[in-house]
């Protein structure tokens, strides 16, 4: 963690309900704020808002699996931060492997190692 700033608080979510309208509010928004900002996070043609992220969101959160697929959220002082995707495979030859996509820290915290923090 780089001087002068705090080390964020991690949390995983394994079901949908886990989700609050805050947390998905804030996903969306870190979303958008990545893409807009020139993050490669699944959408190739920026500029994006809310209709063109929130729908794809929602079916991620829908999805969310204990087993499979799950989000790993970096909070400080009760801010998303940033997040990534966690993904494994159902097929028992390949169970072992793991997945991550869409690595994202929301661009006012860039710099401060949400990302590094999310991959460690």
């Amino acid at each position: 963690m780089l001087a002068g700033h705090s080390v964020p608080s991690l949390r995983q979510y394994t079901a949908a309900a886990q989700v609050s309208p805050v947390l998905r509010r804030q996903l969306v928004n870190c979303w958008i704020a990545v893409t807009n900002a020139g993050g490669a996070v699944g959408f190739p043609f920026p500029p994006v808002n809310e209709a063109t992220v929130a729908p794809v969101a929602d079916d991620r959160i829908t999805r969310l699996d204990a087993d499979l697929r799950r989000p790993l959220v970096a909070v400080r002082n009760d801010r998303l931060a940033g997040w990534v995707s966690i993904h494994r495979d159902a097929n028992p030859l390949i169970t072992h492997w793991g997945t991550i996509s869409r690595l994202q820290t929301d661009p006012a915290f860039c710099g401060q190692g949400i990302g590094s923090t999310l991959m460690t």
